[in-house]
């Protein structure tokens, strides 16, 4: 069965860029089973949107570090009908803002995430 954590959206023209925060999360133990464009190319303002609450306390004490943005718990409408994203807790709606976070690799003062942390993640 997937253990997946958090879907990964590219919301920017910039190629690659859902794959580059794939990498990065993939760095501090996130698992990011899938990687997709956005419904939209033109986000400025980088978006978690919370699918599980049991997901929320994660993002507020680690990832929100990783990559800022903004939290939503509702969901798009796109996105809570994809079948690919059924199993995410978490989507990471990429925009514009987030290049400096994902764009260029850099030492983040993030502590590794525990087993019993990351199990918030998992079904």
């Amino acid at each position: 069965k997937d253990q997946t954590a958090v879907a990964v959206l590219n919301g920017t023209l910039t190629s690659g860029f859902a794959a580059r925060g794939k990498v990065l999360l993939n760095r501090y133990g996130i698992t990011v089973p899938y990687t997709a464009n956005a419904r939209s190319q033109d986000k400025e303002v980088t978006t978690w949107y919370i699918v599980s609450p049991e997901a929320e306390e994660l993002l507020k004490k680690y990832l929100l570090d990783l990559v800022p943005g903004e939290i939503s718990t509702t969901i798009p409408l796109e996105y809570k009908n994809d079948p690919e994203l059924a199993g995410a807790k978490l989507i990471l709606e990429l925009g514009k803002n987030a290049v400096s976070s994902v764009g260029t690799p850099r030492p983040v003062a993030v502590p590794q995430i525990s087993e019993t942390q990351k199990s918030a993640l998992i079904e």
